[in-house]
């Protein structure tokens, strides 16, 4: 059980060891989008058990008013056991190099280790709760995009919301355009078009597929900040770990 003041930090960290090396397994989704959390790294996993037990357990907090308030105030607690909670104001704006023209309304992109791009994300704007954006955002977009995957690095607060820092390769090319037969791509990979931003199959739904979050590269299409589902929301299962 995780509350706010009991998290057991050595368990979470054998777990998600167990986890990475195949002994203990995530259900939450199915097993091809678990494998896309492992992608994620290890404080993906370990965000996951922290977020996703605390919302299983479903103890009332006298501190707080919903899970997704639970999980805020545990993944801050969890970030700064880990050292990687990062102060928005004296060390990502003073210290970290923005990169010009990448970004937008959903996320900050600065430069990150060699050959990758570090993005502070403010998961209000498109998830419902954290675990959700480490459902969706992080192990269904690894999973469908594992190319352009995203690990994360850390959290943040910005105006008193928590942002998530990711880390993504960084990807060559331009923003994709009409003359580029996007849509007729995404038809040949059996995807529907609902609109110019959102397809789907008998499976995913994936949204915010705009210029600027599919771009074109010498090798194709690469989609680096679409923001995908599965379509039938019975496929996300209540929380748990079982031993494989």
């Amino acid at each position: 059980m995780i509350t706010i003041n009991s998290i057991d930090y050595e368990c979470i960290e054998q777990t998600a060891n167990e986890i990475a090396q195949g002994y203990k397994c995530i259900l939450r989704l199915p097993e091809s989008a678990e494998k896309g959390r492992i992608l994620g790294g290890r404080n993906a996993i370990e965000a996951s058990l922290i977020v996703g037990l605390a919302e299983a357990t479903n103890r009332t907090e006298p501190e707080v008013d919903t899970l997704k308030k639970l999980q805020e105030i545990v993944l801050e607690k969890y970030a700064n056991h880990k050292h990687i909670w990062f102060d928005y104001e004296t060390e990502i704006t003073e210290n970290w190099e923005g990169v010009e023209g990448r970004g937008g309304q959903e996320a900050e992109v600065y430069r990150g280790r060699e050959g990758f791009l570090r993005k502070v994300f403010d998961y209000y704007q498109n998830s419902d709760s954290p675990l959700e954006f480490l459902d969706n955002r992080i192990s269904v977009h690894n999973m469908l995009f594992p190319e352009t995957k995203y690990e994360l690095f850390g959290f943040t607060k910005k105006r008193d919301r928590l942002q998530f820092i990711l880390e993504q390769p960084f990807v060559k090319g331009r923003n994709h355009g009409r003359d580029d037969f996007f849509p007729q791509y995404m038809e040949k990979l059996g995807y529907e078009q609902i609109d110019d931003t959102t397809y789907y199959n008998h499976f995913f739904l994936l949204r915010d597929l705009h210029e600027a979050n599919v771009l074109k590269t010498d090798k194709g299409f690469a989609f680096i900040d679409t923001i995908p589902s599965f379509l039938d929301k019975t496929m996300y299962m209540n929380f748990q770990v079982i031993s494989v």
